[in-house]
């Protein structure tokens, strides 16, 4: 018997436009899922290894013109598609970024 599909969370649930974040979809039952999907528009989400029955590893793009704002990620079976939990993309806040060894001392 299949077990019930449930999402408990999305590691990672947010990006700012332009960049790409690798994060874990966690729950049960998730070995049944075949596709996922994000909607809305700017946001392209793949699986990138087999889903286990509690994770499915993923990467998610982000358009470098994509609106700030919640997408919903979604999850298709054999059986249909589940709303899942929610991926934000960010907006900047205009501050310059520092990156690098000592960066977050700045």
């Amino acid at each position: 018997m299949a077990s019930v599909l449930r999402i408990a969370a999305l590691e990672n649930d947010g990006g700012y436009p332009g960049s790409m974040v690798f994060s874990s979809v966690v729950g049960a039952g998730l070995d049944a899922v075949t596709r996922v999907r994000m909607s809305g528009a700017g946001v392209r989400v793949r699986i990138v290894r087999p889903p286990l029955p509690f994770l499915i590893a993923v990467a998610i793009s982000v358009a470098a013109d994509a609106a700030p704002g919640p997408r919903r990620l979604l999850l298709d079976t054999a059986h249909g598609s589940v709303e899942s939990v929610f991926f934000h993309v960010l907006a900047r806040s205009g501050y310059g970024h520092a990156g690098g060894i000592g960066s977050h001392l700045i």
